[in-house]
């Protein structure tokens, strides 16, 4: 069962394990409900919500960061944040 915890608490985490944990990232935008998009439509000026999510297997569980992101500057942020991470871990899995 996975452990689902903060940015912080699952850079902490990560950085107990020792050397390169494996760490598996996953982000995609999620569209408004009811936004249908077509050739002449644009989504310029509308809200887009991006979903982050990390995912870390340790011998004792699976710790899990998932956030959906509304405010572009707090996603900014926390990408400056998991990218650190990110490089510091190796490649990803």
């Amino acid at each position: 069962m996975a452990n689902n915890v903060s940015l912080s608490e699952f850079v902490a985490r990560a950085k107990e394990t020792g050397g390169q944990p494996a760490i598996r990232f996953n982000e995609k935008e999620i569209r408004p409900d009811g936004m249908a998009i077509g050739d002449e439509d644009s989504t310029t000026g509308a809200s887009q919500n991006l979903k982050v999510q990390l995912e870390l297997e340790t011998p004792a569980e699976t710790v899990v960061y998932e956030n959906v992101y509304t405010n572009q500057v707090q996603y900014e942020e926390d990408m400056k944040i998991i990218k650190d991470l990110l490089e510091d871990s190796g490649p990803l899995s």
